[in-house]
């Protein structure tokens, strides 16, 4: 009897124990979206990449993260700090675990586990959080845009209304601009 694979799941995978891993299959999923967008953003890009490649060692290999829990707090803490003062920089998930001395894998794993979303997503949320002061100071869309690292105010516009529910510009109105 034939087997039945998730929605869109190839025919080509040698060991149907990877049909049966949803979370392998939906990390796989969610970096072909990504791949095929090509919208999206790099940063997105190379975690869901990693958190691909990181399900599908644990789920079929014999590694399994290090436990090395002196140092994680640690790590997670200077990359918050990093990320909070290059605000405006495009991070990778390689340039932070290089600076916490782990590996891409373990890095984006401990920083999830810790702050409940990977790099990227925290530092976009930073930038929101701090475009929405600027606004609230009466600070331009454009210049806001600039001063909190958006590669441009449409992808700036894109991003805010997808964490508050509102445009920039709807925003500034509320607060009386």
């Amino acid at each position: 009897m034939d087997k039945q694979l998730p929605a869109g799941m190839p025919r080509f995978w040698r060991d149907p124990a990877i049909a049966d891993d949803h979370i392998v299959w939906g990390h796989l999923l969610h970096f072909s979206s990504l791949l095929q967008n090509s919208s999206g953003n790099a940063g997105d890009r190379e975690e869901a990449m990693y958190a691909s490649l990181s399900a599908l060692l644990i789920r079929l290999g014999e590694c399994r993260p290090r436990t090395d829990t002196a140092r994680q707090p640690a790590a997670v803490r200077l990359a918050e700090e990093y990320l909070r003062t290059n605000i405006e920089e495009t991070v990778t998930l390689e340039t932070l675990a290089n600076l916490t001395g782990l590996s891409p894998w373990h890095f984006l794993r401990l920083f999830k586990a810790a702050k409940g979303l990977p790099p990227h997503a925290f530092q976009t949320q930073l930038r929101i959080n701090l475009a929405r002061q600027l606004l609230r100071e009466g600070d331009e869309i454009a210049d806001v845009a600039y001063r909190t690292g958006f590669s441009d105010q449409c992808h700036f516009s894109r991003k805010f209304r997808q964490f508050t529910g509102a445009t920039p510009g709807q925003y500034r109105a509320a607060q009386g601009f």
